[in-house]
């Protein structure tokens, strides 16, 4: 029996086509559609020159990555119809350029981003934690250490201090009545406990409610150094008239204390 070599070729070709198509789809469901972002790092502080690596994060998951050159810019790979999340090592991304929402179908942005170095002592969270002589954490108190929890896993190369402080809460001196047993007698005596000791252990069982909280969000417990501040408000609060409202005053303050 003969073969048409012409029907061999032409039933080759359309074997190999549909190869083709079918690992062109599989590759395009396996990637994902993705598109382009590019576009040039600023340092605002000082306008100098910005090196690392940028990322592009959703939660904690990494979505793409990539070096920055040597004039500040860079150019990446990312999903389309993601919102993601800018982070540079040893870098604080400025608010209006921390997030990027991505199109719904391939395209080519152009998005410049803001970031400014970090250096020990640098200020990067303050917040309202605790409500006047409350040691129960605010709603904004536990955005801020979420937000320190994502800040401290983009950031493996630093050491953070958290600091609590009374100084929105009032202590004054308070007298209090205690029974003494001496064998078969028993005695009630008056102490005097100070607006100084009641301060610290105030203080102490506000930081104990951070730490457990900071600790419940990140495994890296060793990089955090937490301290009360011991000072507070030696004038009773007056009370707020209706219609009116007083100055807030920020009782969790998250600063770097080393870079390594």
């Amino acid at each position: 029996m003969k073969i048409n070599s012409m029907k061999i070729n032409s039933i080759f070709t359309l074997l190999l086509v549909a190869f083709v198509i079918t690992l062109n789809t599989n590759l395009t469901f396996a990637q994902g559609v993705m598109c382009t972002v590019s576009g040039k790092i600023t340092n605002i502080k000082d306008n100098s020159q910005i090196t690392g690596t940028i990322k592009f994060m959703s939660g904690s998951e990494q979505k793409a990555k990539c070096k920055i050159n040597s004039s500040g810019e860079y150019s990446a790979v990312v999903p389309v119809n993601a919102n993601l999340t800018v982070a540079i090592e040893n870098c604080i991304i400025s608010n209006e350029t921390y997030s990027l929402n991505t199109p719904s179908t391939s395209t080519e942005l152009t998005f410049n981003i803001n970031a400014t170095p970090i250096g020990e002592g640098m200020l990067v969270g303050e917040n309202i934690a605790f409500e006047p002589n409350s040691k129960v954490l605010t709603t904004s108190g536990k955005v801020e250490l979420n937000k320190l929890a994502k800040f401290a896993s983009e950031n493996i190369k630093l050491y953070f201090r958290v600091t609590i402080s009374n100084k929105d809460s009032y202590f004054a001196d308070k007298k209090e009545k205690k029974t003494v047993v001496n064998g078969k007698n028993k005695k009630t005596i008056t102490e005097t406990i100070k607006a100084d000791e009641q301060s610290q252990v105030f203080g102490a069982e506000r930081l104990a409610v951070i730490q457990e909280y900071v600790f419940g969000l990140t495994p890296r417990k060793n990089f955090f150094v937490f301290e009360a501040d011991p000072k507070f408000s030696k004038t009773k609060p007056k009370p707020v008239k209706q219609g009116k409202t007083t100055t807030a005053i920020n009782n969790l303050v998250i600063t770097i204390d080393k870079v390594r």
